[in-house]
Formats: structure tokens, sequence, C-alpha cells
């Protein structure tokens, strides 16, 4: 008997254990869009007041915001806009997944393409409009996807 190949023959490798994927959870998750929502927020209210879609005072110590219906679709479209071109440009993190540690990646490990983010953050905004269900789903399912990256076919992951 041979312990080696015929000439031509690849040696034989015993196949590799597949690398373990880490999920990004709940928490480190919610911190990331909580980081997010703030960075957006801002200009925002500043644009909003700018353009008397809403109003934010400061008077007495405290702040106040009044984001009318423009106000608020006008922090939809931002919203959409920061996560489909940061998830599409820095290779599926936001500013607040890079702090995390976190980034999205389409089912198979893959960078997500800009139709998958967009698909994914306008799902997003349905899976926190309907009670955060959808965005709560990460806890009890077992990839921790919430709707939003059910639907995108994503999943979030820890480097």
């Amino acid at each position: 008997m041979n312990a080696y190949p015929a000439p031509g023959q690849p040696m034989y490798q015993p196949p590799m254990a597949a690398p373990m994927v880490r999920y990004g959870g709940f928490g480190r998750r919610l911190v990331a869009i909580i980081i997010d929502a703030i960075i957006i927020y801002i200009p925002v209210v500043l644009i909003a007041s700018a353009l008397g879609l809403g109003d934010a005072n400061a008077e007495g110590g405290s702040v106040s915001v009044n984001l009318g219906g423009g106000g608020v679709l006008l922090n939809i479209a931002v919203s959409v806009l920061y996560d489909v071109i940061l998830l599409t440009l820095l290779n599926g993190r936001t500013i607040g997944k890079v702090l995390l540690g976190v980034r999205v990646v389409g089912a198979n490990g893959e960078r997500i393409t800009f139709g998958k983010a967009l698909v994914r953050s306008l799902m997003k905004i349905v899976s926190i409009y309907v009670l955060f269900l959808g965005c709560l789903w990460v806890i009890w399912d077992g990839r921790k996807q919430g709707w939003h990256d059910k639907v995108a076919s994503t999943l979030v992951v820890r480097r």
C-alpha cells in the first residue's frame, strides 16, 4: 500500500471545521442603534427646524423637540439613506456597528449589496413601528435575526 497519492493527485486533506459564527446579540445591536439614532437625529432636528418642519426649544435648562409630520418623514428618509449608504460602503457597518464590533452580512457571509441594504433598512422601519416586535424578535431567534434580517436574508455577526 502506498502512503502517497498517485502522481498528479492532490494529497488527502481532512475536512476543516466550519468557522463558528458569533451572532450580534440584542444588547449589542440595541446600543449600536441608539448610537446611530443620536448621530442621525441631531442633524435632522436642526434641518427640520430650519425648514419649518419642526421646532426645538431650549428654555430653562431643558430641551424640547417637536417634529411635525414632515419632520418625521425627513427623519425616516435620512435614516434609510444613512443605513443604506454606510452598510454598502463600510462593508455592512454603520458608525454604531463599528463601535460595537458587529456588521451585517448576507446569509452566506457575503458582503451585502445596495439592494439588500435598502430592503433591510425599509423593513427595519416596519420592525420598529410595529411595537418594536420585529427588533425584539432577535431575542428569541436562534440566528439572532429580526424581521428586517429575515426579509433581506441578512445576519448580524460579531467580528
